[in-house]
């Protein structure tokens, strides 16, 4: 069995480098199609959730395996001054600042070759910031509380039962947080297309979509740091 290890793990790490380039050439083939075809009012409604979703494919590739990484040296971790705390937060700012550039970048070029208007140019990118700040959260709480030290390989640990659920979840997160915005990004274009003033009903609706979004990621990224912390904290593990 042993001899076959080798080669299995050849399988895996292939497997998992033709996923990636599955869901890099998907998302690169769909925006220059949304790009080039004469869709583009359906194309903006669908331009934030592709980004955000390649934001959880790469955090579930690096952000989730955080703590599993750290492997047999975990104990060092428990019993050093450094409180974990500030291991969680330096692993979080680590992941998110490439994440929030790249996610940021990917929704800024979208939009441009989309053409969406002025509204939609500062909607998106705001929206998807605020999804990376919990997406990446979400992701060390799910690393947490599935870890793997034992991984023969890195690639292993993203393919994990805490793996999926990772991406089942934030799959629910983003398209439940653009469903909240597909109303009021609705009733602006169509009001705009119409010429006629936003009302005060239309505001309220507006202002009621817009601030369930930012709850919900806020609580989201709050509940995720929180959890994960005292889990942190709260670990025992026999290596």
């Amino acid at each position: 069995m042993s001899a076959l290890s080798p080669a299995s793990d050849t399988i895996h790490c292939l497997g998992w480098t033709l996923i990636h380039f599955l869901w890099q050439g998907f998302a690169l083939a769909l925006v220059y199609h949304l790009a080039v075809l004469p869709v583009r009012k359906a194309a903006t409604r669908y331009a934030l959730a592709l980004a955000a979703f390649v934001i959880a494919a790469i955090a579930i590739r690096f952000v989730f395996p955080a703590l599993s990484l750290e492997g047999k040296t975990f104990w060092v971790l428990k019993s050093a001054p450094l409180h974990l705390r500030r291991w969680w937060w330096s692993k979080f700012w680590v992941a998110l600042l490439p994440l929030l550039f790249f996610g940021e970048l990917l929704a800024v070029v979208t939009n441009y070759f989309l053409g969406v208007s002025t509204f939609m140019m500062i909607l998106a990118p705001v929206t998807l910031g605020l999804l990376t700040f919990a997406l990446v959260a979400v992701g060390m709480a799910f690393g947490i509380a599935y870890p793997n030290f034992t991984a023969e390989h890195v690639a292993k640990i993203p393919a994990s039962f805490g793996g999926v659920l990772y991406m089942a979840f934030s799959i629910v997160f983003i398209g439940l947080i653009v469903v909240l915005e597909a109303w009021p990004v609705h009733l602006f274009l169509v009001r705009n297309f119409q010429r006629v003033p936003l009302s005060t009903g239309d505001w309220n609706s507006i202002i009621l979509s817009f601030a369930t979004a930012l709850s919900l990621t806020f609580i989201l990224f709050w509940g995720a740091m929180r959890w994960s912390i005292i889990r942190l904290e709260e670990m025992e593990i026999s290596l």
